[in-house]
């Protein structure tokens, strides 16, 4: 009976057992193992069709967006765009663009118009694919060309 305590006596020790609950006694290991694999096959069989459906739907590496690898900040009542980092890996920093620059115009757009959503779409796009954008810097005016580059932690 199950969850009942069975005792035989043998010589002078009491033996006790007590079946645990939840468990089949009547599933022998061979049996268990048999099931085991059934689960574990059709778990991958279903981990194969996801992959394959992932990968179908999935952009083609060459597509990664990208961008310039500057942080800007806006001065929202004049604007103005400055480059507040520029780090020395990314293309912004190799394109020659410095912490401080005043970005005046991308593609040859005037930012002092863009919102900000505007000018971070102007900045992305394909990686691998360049931006001409216009800065001041002490007065004077560059022209630089920046090659677009992955986005950090893709």
């Amino acid at each position: 009976m199950c969850g009942e305590s069975s005792e035989q006596r043998r010589g002078s020790a009491t033996i006790t057992a007590t079946p645990r609950r939840g468990m089949d006694h009547a599933r022998t290991a061979p049996d268990v193992t048999r099931r085991t694999r059934r689960v574990l096959a059709r778990a991958a069989r279903h981990l194969a069709l996801t992959a394959l459906l992932l990968a179908s739907t999935a952009p083609a590496c060459t597509t990664w967006t990208g961008s310039v690898g500057a942080v800007l900040g806006k001065d929202n009542a004049t604007g103005r765009l400055f480059v507040r980092e520029a780090p020395a890996s990314m293309g912004a920093a190799k394109a020659g663009i410095a912490v401080g620059d005043e970005v005046v115009a991308i593609e040859g757009k005037p930012v002092a118009k863009m919102s900000p959503p505007e000018v971070h779409e102007a900045l992305s796009g394909k990686v691998g694919t360049k931006v001409k954008v216009t800065v001041l810097r002490e007065g004077t005016t560059l022209e630089l060309v920046i090659e677009r580059g992955p986005l950090a932690g893709t």
